[in-house]
């Protein structure tokens, strides 16, 4: 029996002691809590503890930092934590911005949803989207969460991104298509990038923004272009190489 297991029922006379142990535990072993049981004790008596508890993550550069090691999604049975959320969230994005090749760490928040679950979750990010439209980090965070966790919000998130903000700068460094993937010896990557800019160009269109979209529709005609150029140099290599 853990610690935790014989003093779970103490938590509402002790928690700020339970919470400085808690921290300092999971410390020396990350795994301690793996059920989360004890984190949900907490959160659900402190919510401003989320907070607290993700900057520990960070400030010790902790194991759990690896978002496949982490599950989160019990936040949203909770009510009316959506405001301790965002500052999570703000914290979370501003320390890690960069992500390239795996998921972005607010992805544990989002893992195996169901509802009414899903719902809230959903709710939440299309308003966090609409709140840092102009924020690159927080929409690639966003956006990220999208294409992994909840792919049936990415083409509202794209179509109310695109109609807050047409700036084509901005948008060219949003990862809407990834941060790259693995491919199969047989693949063509530069027809995969212009299919997947294609599809991005298709929902961008669903905005009916007439000529407002000029200017991302023609970074995203460009990507396109790129990208059969790129198929067509890799068939020919191929085709050299056989």
């Amino acid at each position: 029996m853990t610690f935790f297991e014989e003093h779970l029922d103490k938590i509402e006379d002790n928690l700020d002691f339970i919470e400085k142990i808690y921290l300092q535990q999971i410390s020396l072993d990350p795994h301690i809590d793996y059920k989360n049981d004890c984190l949900k004790r907490i959160i659900q008596k402190d919510y401003s503890f989320l907070t607290r508890y993700i900057s520990h993550l960070f400030k010790t550069k902790s194991e759990s930092l690896k978002e496949k090691e982490l599950n989160l999604n019990f936040i949203w049975e909770y009510e009316n934590i959506q405001d301790r959320l965002v500052q999570s969230f703000d914290y979370a994005i501003d320390n890690d911005p960069t992500f390239y090749f795996r998921k972005h760490f607010c992805n544990i928040f989002f893992k195996n949803l169901q509802a009414p679950s899903i719902n809230k979750a959903s709710q939440f990010l299309f308003k966090y989207a609409a709140k840092n439209f102009n924020n690159r980090d927080r929409m690639n965070a966003i956006v990220d969460i999208a294409r992994h966790n909840m792919k049936s919000d990415f083409e509202k998130i794209l179509i109310q991104h695109v109609s807050l903000n047409q700036d084509a700068e901005l948008f060219s460094q949003i990862y809407w298509c990834g941060t790259g993937g693995t491919y199969h010896g047989d693949a063509i990557i530069g027809d995969i990038d212009a299919t997947q800019w294609r599809n991005i160009l298709t929902i961008v269109e669903k905005a009916k923004l007439g000529i407002k979209l000029i200017p991302i529709k023609k970074y995203i005609n460009e990507r396109i272009e790129s990208g059969l150029r790129r198929g067509d140099f890799e068939r020919q290599q191929k085709y050299i190489s056989s």
